[in-house]
């Protein structure tokens, strides 16, 4: 079990989670996987990453709607639709199987994905 000191809110933890999350998608499609709705999902739990990596912090947030105006506040409005985007679709490959099933069969949804969070990035000064 973690320390309480080891959960304290660390931005540059959340930036290394981000790019693993990040780093698994991107394999997932070089190898062609049938897995491209977790490629979806991961592009998401990057970008959250990526956007908690930019916040203070004295801003934790608890939840996703906890985090939601604090990311619009310190990201921006351009990440803020990135991330809001990569959302949507995480919770449509994660909640909805004939969604899922659509996005594994077809490459074009995670690519895209990864093609919003690679402009998230750059939004957010992430190299």
């Amino acid at each position: 079990m973690p320390s309480s000191k080891s959960l304290v809110f660390d931005p540059a933890k959340h930036l290394a989670q981000g790019k693993e999350n990040e780093q698994l998608a991107r394999a997932l499609i070089a190898l062609d996987s049938c897995y491209k709705d977790w490629v979806v999902t991961l592009a998401f739990y990057a970008a959250l990453h990526y956007a908690y990596s930019r916040l203070p912090a004295t801003n934790v947030p608890h939840t996703h709607q906890d985090a939601k105006p604090l990311i619009l506040q310190h990201c921006g409005n351009t990440a803020f639709g990135l991330y809001s985007d990569l959302s949507d679709k995480s919770r449509n490959a994660r909640y909805y199987p004939v969604l899922a099933k659509a996005y594994r069969d077809n490459p074009i949804v995670a690519e895209g994905s990864l093609k919003s969070l690679d402009f998230l990035k750059q939004e957010l000064g992430i190299t």
